[in-house]
């Protein structure tokens, strides 16, 4: 390899994408090799020097395994394009465009570019200039410029840019008259007392100086200029100004030899030297600056840091920060910082996070820059978690235990052993089972919601890139995916398994532990220790002829999945098989899934089994989520019980439902407490005697008082809830039943087993008051919601082992149910629920309120509690897009309650009401949700009548056409026939109207040529001319015309047009006509002979004779009730009025051709010798 030429003056800032567009960027990265003349084979390194550090990172993972330093250079250009520059989304594109206003202190000129820049990629084509001009005017900020545009016509983009600029300068120029100076200002001058050392101002031209209203050079010349001690010539140094010095402009200057001034002003003389660094790294000892580095967790994240003693504070970039998903928690900071050479450092705030590291814990300020460059870290982090600056910078402070100082070499001898570049388990792969005769299941792609498409795109970018999935063309089998949205703003993909692999699976079977082999295995343990796997199912690899089977459909087409994933009936048993195989032999663990617990009789013990357990898992390059993992606890906590070194004890939260049960406040909760008792009846003795002056309660005429006595029956019905008679401990092998109810302000669920004479003894009560936001939920959220609670609240019991899961919500068993698909389109927050059951094995089922009433009673009696997240993921979501909506979510939900059809369908959602299908549109109950008293249907909003014209005003407001309105609309809002709405709106539309397509032309019918008069004739209207319309008559044979003047085109005068015309000339073979309801009209004729209306072609001959009438019209006179006739040799007598009455009167009948006349057409040698009228 020939060596590299650095080139001294070859420079150019990093690539920082916060600030520059990769496009643009990289086009001054080529001309800057072109100019310095870089050869090919060294561009390359080049490139990867000047990207930085963030974007080498990415293009490192992105090529991985292969070394960037080995690509081409199109190569690397082309990754880098597909990350920082994606192909944008029009309607994104499109809606930024219009969201843009001229900013405070914006001018006219930047706010014009910025338009100009947003419109690039909104594909306006024609209607760009319309769109710049329009969105210019509404987004300007002075609304008087905005007001003399408005009244302007034929205003053009060009023109309103020329009136907005003038307005603009005008403006100024009055503000700078009005606060005129009356003081003299000169070039060179300086005020020490009140310059800022960080501002430099331009001086204006000598010629442009002011003084008390006279110029500078008004007067006698050189008055002011040379006299003046504070001017100081740039060339000579003398006191008069540069344009009016002496010297000789050849002299050279004996300090850097340029010509034009002299040494003791020389400009060059006053810089430092400074040097390239690629220079100094050429002649200095470059093997000895390495740095130094220390990895840190950083809100659960592993974070790679600088170590700078110099620094004061620990310093990240804007990027490190959005790849922590902590952008929005940036708050702002007076702080200021400087570098060694005194340049400040723009700060743009500072974020407090939990920090992790060397075995502490602890909230630290993390500050935030726009410099793009690596995290750096300072005194204030470094004394704070006591890292020695030795070095290794390996080591801790001497004052910590000894014990700590091993466990942090633990882990650190863990993470060496990882594979950076891989994520999947080393040695291990995943084989899945198909049962005989298995057929292959393809589910078409669902529909993603617009405002999760960025999120879902990036997800599998980044699962692509990490070598998780992979793309393909074809597949057999296809699972639809279903995105889940995170804490952190991103989503987690997820496959709907329950339809397509599971029920063909032969699936794993391997016992996870029980109670009794945790309790031994931790029985005796000093310190216990437990560590959490990261992503567990996704770090182990499964077979490539088994890969086929988890491809997931999206709307980006099909991926295959490279490692194992959630939800496969499978994967649970495959992974806890395989970690008891690789840990095996490990005395003092207890593996259960993603969980592995660790203790030892001492400290020293423990420390090695803990060695043990990281070795193998670091050989294996399995991950840990160090965030979640505890070492060295005093105790651990496992199904109800705490386990310390003085052995197990029973806890006390299984029971704290109970214990912090408010007492009833009406009837209703009274009866409901009083349903729980009677559920457990044969377990409490004197059950009657115990609720006597309860019930007294429930007597007709009885007022609710509370007395003394209610107090002890109501604390003595819960101590017998807490005795062993209702209360069982937990035992394996029998059936686990969950209860779970919801009630409008509470959610309560019971654990319980199922003994083999039927009887239910509890495990664990619980329950849940909810939050303001969970309390506007619909019933049926409410209800899942219950769900959730209760298997997130005993999932020690219940993951791993089967268990019937009993709900009085009926729409909820067929939602969740595990055989059954997931609706495609049920409202997203169940979605996110029946997701996470589906790592669960169970089966549901429903129970009506009267036999659910120990879960009912914890429902309407909720323990206050006062961790309940205010609002979930899905609420986030909603009322985001609630925010968007050009109408406010009140104004929304206030004409919701006022709507007709939508009101019934509102209430029957929040109260857990069935109805019938046609109040609901036909869609599915389960698909509605209501967010703020706003109704949402498939996590689209659903307007109200009221609201709807100016939802249809705001999607045309840019004139988009059809198909893109609907494409938006479909993805924002819903109404009963909004897509018929759209297109009345963009038919009706005058402006849309005027540049609208013609149609396409239809194919041209090619008629035979008729043989005879009359074989076949063709007919068509036209008009409207002066109110009036034109029948045409047009013989095929002969080509002769006959036109009527009529009042209207209805079918019953097209009768009587053409009853006149077979009377005199007999009736056609064969009559051609459109489709129109003017001559829809069936004629049977008792000859057989039939009128043939041809609806597919083009009404050929009528529309031609139509337009050669048409421009003749005006010149006649015409009495609107005569009958006009062609003037043709040959014509028939008139018949008189008494026979056409009779004819009128017949109808149809009186069509047929009389025995006494042939059928004559008119002499076709003599029609042109006659006018039409």
């Amino acid at each position: 390899m020939a060596a590299v030429v650095l080139h001294g003056n070859f420079s150019i800032e990093i690539f920082d994408p916060t600030t520059t567009e990769w496009a643009r960027w990289l086009q001054r990265f080529q001309a800057a090799v072109k100019i310095f003349k870089v050869p090919t084979e060294q561009q390359v390194l080049y490139l990867l020097h000047f990207i930085g550090t963030s974007a080498f990172d990415v293009i490192c993972d992105k090529l991985a395994p292969a070394d960037p330093y080995t690509a081409t250079f199109e190569t690397l250009v082309t990754s880098l394009a597909e990350f920082y520059a994606p192909e944008p989304l029009e309607i994104a594109e499109n809606f930024r465009f219009h969201q843009r206003k001229q900013k405070d202190g914006e001018s006219v000129k930047d706010y014009v570019a910025a338009l100009h820049k947003l419109s690039a990629r909104c594909n306006f084509g024609a209607y760009l200039k319309t769109a710049l001009r329009n969105q210019f005017v509404f987004g300007l900020a002075s609304s008087r410029a905005q007001s003399r545009l408005l009244e302007m016509k034929d205003l053009t983009f060009e023109k309103a840019i020329q009136v907005a600029t003038s307005m603009e300068l005008s403006e100024k120029d009055t503000l700078q008259l009005q606060n005129g100076s009356t003081s003299v200002e000169y070039i060179g001058s300086k005020d020490k007392k009140t310059e800022k050392k960080t501002q430099r101002k331009r001086k204006p031209p000598a010629k442009f100086l002011k003084g008390k209203g006279e110029s500078v050079n008004g007067g006698k010349p050189n008055a002011n200029t040379n006299a003046n001690s504070n001017v100081s010539c740039f060339r000579c140094g003398g006191s008069h100004l540069a344009t009016k010095c002496t010297l000789d402009r050849s002299v050279k200057c004996l300090n850097c030899g340029t010509p034009g001034h002299l040494r003791k002003v020389c400009m060059a003389a006053k810089r430092a030297p400074a040097n390239q660094v690629e220079e100094i790294l050429v002649v200095e000892h470059s093997e000895f600056r390495e740095k130094f580095f220390e990895t840190i967790t950083v809100e659960g994240k592993p974070l790679r840091f600088e170590v700078d003693s110099g620094a004061a504070v620990t310093i990240v970039s804007t990027h490190t920060l959005r790849e922590l998903s902590l952008l929005k928690r940036l708050q702002p900071t007076t702080l200021q910082l400087i570098t060694f050479c005194k340049t400040p450092i723009k700060i743009a705030g500072v974020v407090p996070v939990m920090v992790s590291g060397r075995g502490t814990k602890i909230k630290l300020n993390l500050y935030v820059s726009n410099v793009e460059r690596e995290p750096l870290l300072g005194r204030e982090w470094i004394r704070q978690l006591h890292i020695r600056l030795t070095d290794t910078v390996n080591t801790i402070n001497t004052s910590r235990s000894d014990t700590e100082y091993k466990m942090t070499e633990l882990l650190q001898q863990y993470r060496n052993k990882l594979d950076p570049h891989s994520t999947k388990i080393r040695g291990l792969q995943a084989k899945l089972t198909l049962k005989e005769n298995a057929k292959p299941v393809f589910l078409k792609a669902r529909t993603v919601p617009f405002k999760l498409l960025p999120l879902v795109d990036q997800e599998l970018q980044a699962l692509v890139s990490k070598g998780v999935l992979e793309k393909v063309n074809t597949s057999r089998w296809a699972t639809p995916i279903v995105p889940v949205l995170k804490k952190d703003n991103t989503v987690r993909i997820c496959g709907d398994f329950s339809v397509t692999i599971n029920p063909c699976l032969l699936i794993d079977e391997h016992p996870l532990p029980t109670t009794d082999t945790l309790f031994a295995n931790m029985a005796g343990g000093e310190k216990f220790s437990k560590i959490d796997l990261q992503q567990a199912y996704l770090q182990l690899e499964v077979r490539e002829e088994d890969r086929e089977l988890l491809t997931l459909n999206t709307h980006r087409g099909l991926f295959r999945s490279t490692r194992l994933m959630y939800g496969s009936a499978s994967a649970p048993a495959i992974w806890q098989r395989e970690m008891e195989n690789l840990l095996q032999g490990i005395e003092g663990i207890t593996v259960f899934l993603d969980d592995i617990r660790v203790t030892g009789p001492t400290k020293e013990i423990h420390l090695q089994r803990l060695k043990q357990v990281l070795q193998r898992l670091g050989d294996a390059n399995i991950r840990i989520n160090e965030s979640k993992s505890e070492f060295l606890q005093d105790s651990i906590h496992y199904c109800g019980y705490r386990i310390d070194r003085s052995g197990i004890h029973k806890t006390t939260d299984k029971m704290q439902a109970i214990d912090l049960m408010p007492r009833p406040k009406d009837v209703t909760e009274l009866r409901s407490f009083l349903g729980m008792v009677n559920y457990y009846g044969r377990f409490i003795r004197n059950l009657s005697t115990m609720l006597t002056p309860l019930h007294e309660l429930l007597q007709k005429g009885v007022n609710f008082k509370w007395t003394h006595k209610c107090e002890e029956a109501f604390e003595r019905a819960k101590r017998s809830f807490k005795s062993d008679t209702v209360l069982a401990h937990f035992d394996p092998k029998l059936p686990l039943i969950l209860a779970t109810d919801a009630s409008p302000y509470g959610v309560g669920a019971v654990l319980s087993h199922r003994y083999p004479d039927g009887t239910e003894r509890v495990l664990q009560y619980a329950s849940q008051s909810l939050s303001k936001t969970q309390q506007r939920y619909a019933q049926i959220d409410k209800e899942a919601y219950a769900i959730i609670f209760g298997v997130k609240k005993f999932h020690q019991y219940l993951y791993g082992n089967k268990f019937t899961l009993y709900t009085d919500h009926k729409p909820l068993v067929q939602i969740f149910a595990p055989s059954k698909a997931l609706p495609a389109y049920s409202a997203m927050r169940m979605q996110h629920y029946a997701i996470f059951l589906q790592g669960f094995s169970f089966e549901i089922k429903y129970k009506s309120s009267k036999q659910n009433a120990n879960a009912d009673c914890l429902s309407r009696l909720p323990m206050s509690t006062t961790t309940t997240a205010e609002r979930d993921v899905v609420d986030i979501y909603e009322i985001g897009m609630l925010h968007e909506m050009p109408v406010s979510a009140d104004k929304i939900a206030c004409a919701t309650e006022k709507d007709v059809q939508l009101k019934s369908l509102l209430t029957a959602i929040r109260e857990k009401k069935e109805i019938p299908v046609q109040m609901r549109f036909n869609i599915n109950q389960a698909a509605y949700s209501v967010q703020q008293g706003v109704l949402l249907c498939n996590r689209k909003i659903v307007i109200p009548s009221q609201l709807r014209d100016r939802i249809l005003r705001e999607l045309h407001k840019n004139h988009f056409g059809v198909v893109k309105m609907k494409a938006l609309a479909r993805s924002l809002y819903w109404w009963p026939g909004i897509d018929k709405a759209i297109e009345n709106l963009a038919k009706n539309c005058d402006i849309c109207n005027t540049v609208r397509n013609n149609p396409p032309k239809a194919e041209i019918h090619e008629w035979e040529p008729a043989e005879a008069p009359f074989e076949r004739v063709h007919v068509d209207y036209a008009g409207p001319y002066m109110n009036m319309y034109f029948f045409v008559f047009v013989d095929a044979f002969s080509k002769w015309p006959f036109v009527r003047i009529v009042k209207n085109i209805t079918a019953e005068t097209t009768i009587k047009i053409c009853k006149e015309i077979f009377t005199d000339y007999g009736i056609p073979k064969t009559m051609v006509m459109d489709n129109g309801r003017k001559l829809h009209y069936k004629i049977k004729l008792e000859d057989g002979r039939t009128w043939e209306r041809h609806v597919d072609q083009i009404r050929k001959r009528g529309e031609q004779r139509s337009r050669h009438i048409e421009p003749y019209t005006g010149v006649y006179d015409y009495e609107p009730e005569a009958k006009e006739e062609p003037a043709a040799p040959g014509d028939a007598a008139e018949p008189n009025c008494a026979q056409r009455d009779q004819e009128e009167e017949q109808g149809p009948e009186a069509l047929q051709p009389t025995q006494a006349r042939e059928a004559r057409a008119p002499d076709p040698g003599q029609r042109r010798d006659r006018p039409v009228r």
